[in-house]
């Protein structure tokens, strides 16, 4: 071997070993926005598919409150299940949150409009040792509102 050819290869090693905790530290956060990303849009089809349900719910069933009440629960029931795939890796468990005009949906008068908020905390349990620095210690807020009329006939 030349020396010039040593000398590349020690450079070489020298460049790897300044960029790669920057690739790294670049590709974890890739990682965990995708992760982000994925998350907000599941919470955004739950809570649309828990307003669509009770947004379509008949006018007799929002008129009784008994009804009206087990209508609100299935909803919430509808937003759990399509929440059961998300894993945000917190120590918050996700809520849900289901309303008629603002209000829980109790009365006998039926709502002009429904509101599902989910809201859940996400963590970066694969490469928190690189990005605990960036991401707070409980997470990183997500936050997911849907306000649709109610539609019922």
């Amino acid at each position: 071997m030349t020396p010039s050819t040593t000398r590349q290869r020690g450079i070489a090693a020298i460049e790897l070993a300044i960029l790669l905790p920057l690739i790294i530290i670049l590709a974890t956060s890739v990682i965990f926005i995708a992760r982000v990303l994925m998350s907000y849009s599941i919470a955004h089809k739950a809570a649309q598919s828990a307003a669509v349900y009770l947004a379509t719910v008949p006018m007799s069933d929002m008129m009784d409150t008994s009804r009206k009440t087990a209508a609100q629960t299935i909803a919430g029931a509808v937003a759990d299940i399509t929440l059961a795939e998300v894993k945000p890796g917190g120590r918050e468990p996700i809520v849900v949150d289901v309303h008629c005009d603002g209000l829980t949906c109790a009365g006998p008068t039926p709502p002009k409009e429904i509101s599902v908020t989910v809201r859940m905390w996400m963590m970066d349990d694969f490469f928190f040792s690189q990005t605990g620095g960036i991401i707070p210690d409980g997470g990183l807020p997500l936050t997911v509102v849907v306000t649709i009329p109610y539609l019922g006939a």
